[in-house]
């Protein structure tokens, strides 16, 4: 068997972390990976990483790449609703999940086109959790929970 076709036969799988500022590093490490040919067979992340996972898996990066380059600083806080009765978190998370539901689409994880994963953890055991089917975009908001900041979610 010749070199290249082994190398055809290997399976690819993009892991992005979480941290908003890094999660936005995200779209270059994928444009730089999209400039050597490389494209992952499957694509999973956490907190930031699950929206720009997501975004990637629906095959809309260069529109998230287009509106964060425009995306002012004030404007980012109309993406964050204040959870007035701070019960886990200042933030609610709906505002920003359903912007993404509205501009890339009310799509079912198991629909896209690349396999995608959002990952979370259990706030009873601490397991992680895959999210691997069902809404996409509920999916991504579980996965953006942080105690404290995000109220938590339920997938």
């Amino acid at each position: 068997m010749e070199s290249n076709q082994i190398k055809q036969k290997k399976k690819i799988g993009l892991a992005l972390g979480s941290g908003s500022a890094r999660g936005i590093a995200h779209v270059g490490v994928i444009r730089e990976l999209e400039a050597m040919g490389i494209r992952p067979d499957v694509v999973a992340g956490t907190s930031a990483g699950s929206i720009v996972g997501a975004v990637y898996a629906c095959g809309k990066l260069d529109w998230f790449e287009s509106w964060l380059m425009r995306l002012k600083r004030r404007e980012m806080a109309g993406y964050l609703d204040t959870s007035y009765t701070l019960r886990g978190g200042i933030f609610k998370g709906r505002e920003l999940i359903d912007f993404f539901r509205e501009h890339v689409g009310d799509l079912r994880i198991e629909d896209l086109d690349l396999p995608f994963g959002a990952v979370t953890t259990s706030l009873e055991s601490g397991d992680e959790i895959w999210l691997t089917k069902g809404p996409l975009w509920d999916a991504v908001r579980v996965s953006i929970a942080l105690p404290v900041m995000f109220t938590p979610a339920i997938a």
